[in-house]
């Protein structure tokens, strides 16, 4: 984590981890769920709308 994302060793010790692995397990943007509004737009041929 120091050297890939850059952190110093005090920012590594302060982090908090839960959070730290909760946002190295998130998925893309394109792979992720996605609102009922922007499942219709790409229905409707519509992306990017809202």
């Amino acid at each position: 984590m120091i050297l890939n994302a850059h952190m110093s060793v005090e920012e590594f010790e302060d982090t908090d981890y839960y959070r730290l692995i909760e946002i190295m397990n998130a998925k893309p943007r394109d792979k992720r769920p996605k609102m009922l509004w922007e499942f219709m737009d790409e229905l409707d041929g519509k992306k990017g709308r809202r």
